[in-house]
């Protein structure tokens, strides 16, 4: 997942790069290695509107 500000806006791009992520759970998480596996996507249905307003980011900065 990649976040971009295009004027005002936020957007976000998913990419399906199950290689890329397996590395990445592999070398971060040693705990999980091996145990990544992949799920189709589905859309599902929804009963509120999809424009929530205002969308919070959290930002981690790992302190050494």
């Amino acid at each position: 997942m990649d976040y971009k500000f295009k004027e005002d806006k936020l957007e976000v791009h998913y990419r399906r790069d199950l290689k890329a992520a397996t590395k990445y759970i592999d070398t971060n998480y040693p705990l999980l290695k091996g145990m990544v596996e992949y799920q189709e996507p589905q859309l599902l249905p929804t009963a509120i509107n999809c424009n929530p307003g205002p969308i919070y980011i959290p930002i981690y900065i790992n302190a050494k």
